[in-house]
């Protein structure tokens, strides 16, 4: 009995101190009306207490410290920081995740209820809400309604020196309109798409805003509109929604057997849901966020007189101090001066932005295993476009991006990417799948140079599964580069149906030191080059090896100052088992295909 009774005391005490099979942990405990400081299981405490209480733990010790959060929404009334201070260590990582079998959601969102008819004869609905939230969207059970809207390719618009001139009878009126100066016009020219406010309406002149419009007049200029968006008169369709943030009023058209009463109608408010601010000598670090939701997170800037003018994939005219900078559309999970944080298996969807970015100063960073969709922007941003000379800790590097589902991206800012790297290196692009893009798969490099910066260098994208890309944009493609990256791999990855030109592997300019080899790309309409090494003008892409790829398309285009051999073209789709088995082990590996449902 005395050996039993000893035996079960050890247990016990094992237990209190490796209450999860041999791993020393501290474990807190939140939940989304937690209270008070003791942040335990019995009385869980605010997800911000519990951070607290979390950092002022002993991080020297081998025991991880688990923030275990209850079921439910944490509404964030303001992001949540992380800064050096919350870090682990490497003997004691802080980790960030649901207890047990729990869902958590942490949101940016305001729910909207109190729905009341506005006009019967057009089935519009009305609710009160704060006229600061502003938001650009609107999520009605989980589905993205559309900001009131003209038809596409509205006719009678003509371009003028400021804006528009309409001879349409439809818009005859729209100086008349309620808010005319609320009204934002779309365009899309090759791989931009804009939008521009308006400045002020004369009779049938459409003036937009002016640096929002000179802007778009460069080199690829926005024509004539796609449409335009956000005002009571357009509300004509079934989903669509309009914000009259003057009165505090969102307008909504339910969907057929949709219940607007008893539905879950959220929108975003919060430009960020997640900030990591480390600084350049004392990173955050040491962090793991598991097994969490994110969602309803937007973006205010483009509401205001700069409108939204994309320079190329996300990187936009947005600042009225400085006419020629660029910056870059903001995500909800924001990190810099970050190492050794791990994102994995969590969910970021509906959201008004970019989801992730690992930023100046981030290395040796992780995103595993996520879903991204419904987006509107980029779901993954790795590096700048601004660091091209950085060196040492400030050097973005060593980051893995693996085994992530992207779908649905871009919903709003057309030219996002599904996977963008500017200024990087080290970095790892992995067993990820992207379908269903307006515009580029994977886009990694930037600054058009031939120059050889230790910020750009040494990056692989291997074995990705990338499909229905290109939707609406063009010159673009699954897989897309700029600039040189000596020592960096392009192979084992599987794309197919291009909707656009160009290339499905683009090398555009300065693209050079990539190894593309044992990919397998399929173009059933045979649109696209399966290859498209740019050569149009400098600085061109040389010194790029191409071998031993399979395709079913003849279309090709390649540089001549590059090495090609043992490409095979593939007739009929008749695979050969080499190209079988690279389709077979692109995408999401076994472990992660849970994932995707």
């Amino acid at each position: 009995m005395g050996f039993v009774l000893v035996a079960c005391l050890v247990y016990v005490g094992y237990r209190l101190f490796f209450p999860h099979g041999g791993v020393a942990r501290t474990e807190l405990y939140a939940s989304p009306l937690g209270e008070g400081g003791a942040c335990t299981l019995e009385a869980p405490c605010s997800l911000t207490d519990a951070r607290d209480k979390a950092r002022g733990l002993d991080k020297r010790v081998k025991r991880d410290i688990i923030v275990n959060l209850r079921e439910g929404t944490y509404e964030l009334d303001s992001p949540f920081v992380l800064i050096p201070e919350d870090s682990g260590s490497a003997h004691a990582r802080v980790v960030y995740q649901p207890y047990g079998q729990e869902s958590v959601l942490i949101s940016g969102g305001r729910h909207i209820g109190g729905w009341q008819l506005y006009d019967r004869a057009r089935n519009i609905y009305v609710a009160k809400v704060d006229p600061a939230w502003q938001s650009r969207q609107l999520f009605v059970n989980g589905t993205r309604a559309v900001r009131a809207r003209s038809e596409e390719n509205p006719e009678g618009f003509a371009k003028t020196a400021q804006g528009y001139r309409t001879t349409s009878p439809l818009y005859a009126n729209l100086g008349s309109w309620a808010y005319p100066k609320d009204l934002e016009f779309v365009g899309m020219t090759n791989w931009r798409s804009y939008r521009c406010g308006v400045q002020s309406i004369q009779r049938t002149d459409v003036r937009l805003n002016s640096l929002c419009w000179t802007k778009t007049q460069h080199s690829e200029e926005m024509n004539e509109p796609a449409w335009f968006e956000n005002a009571y008169e357009l509300l004509d369709q079934e989903g669509e929604w309009y914000g009259d943030w003057h009165k505090g009023n969102v307008y909504y058209k339910p969907r057929a057997g949709e219940n607007i009463q008893d539905a879950e109608a959220v929108l975003p408010v919060l430009d960020a849901l997640i900030v990591g601010a480390g600084k350049p000598d004392q990173p955050v670090s040491h962090l793991t966020i598991r097994g969490l939701s994110f969602a309803y997170g937007t973006w205010h800037l483009p509401i205001a007189d700069v409108g939204y003018v994309p320079m190329q994939a996300g990187f936009a005219y947005m600042d009225p101090q400085d006419r020629d900078a660029v910056i870059s559309t903001p995500a909800q999970l924001t990190f810099q001066w970050a190492s050794d944080v791990t994102l994995e298996r969590n969910q970021f969807v509906h959201m008004g932005s970019a989801a992730v970015s690992f930023d100046r100063g981030s290395q040796r960073n992780q995103v595993i295993g996520n879903r991204f969709e419904d987006l509107s922007s980029h779901a993954i941003q790795i590096g700048n476009v601004a660091d091209s000379r950085v060196s040492g800790a400030a050097i973005v590097q060593d980051n893995q991006v693996r085994n992530n589902y992207i779908s649905l991206i871009g919903q709003e800012y057309f030219d996002a990417v599904g996977i963008f790297v500017g200024y990087a290196s080290g970095t790892v692009i992995d067993h990820n799948e992207i379908a269903n893009v307006p515009y580029t798969g994977i886009s990694v490099g930037w600054g058009w140079t031939d120059k050889a910066y230790a910020s750009l260098t040494h990056n692989r994208i291997t074995n990705n599964r990338i499909h229905d890309y290109m939707l609406t944009l063009n010159d673009g493609g699954g897989i897309y580069t700029l600039s040189r990256q000596d020592n960096s791999e392009i192979s084992g990855n599987y794309l197919y149906n291009n909707h656009h030109d160009y290339g499905s592997i683009y090398l555009d300019l300065g693209s050079q030191g990539f190894k593309i080899t044992s990919n397998v790309i399929s173009d059933p309409k045979r649109v696209t080059n399966w290859i498209f090494i740019q050569d149009s003008v400098p600085p061109y892409s040389t010194n790029n090896t191409v071998s031993g790829n399979f395709t079913d398309t003849s279309k090709v285009r390649i540089y001549p100052h590059n090495f090609t051999s043992d490409n095979l073209l593939v007739r009929a789709s008749s695979w050969p088992d080499a190209a079988a088995t690279i389709m077979r082990n692109s995408g999401l590996q076994k472990a992660f295909q849970d994932i995707k449902s």
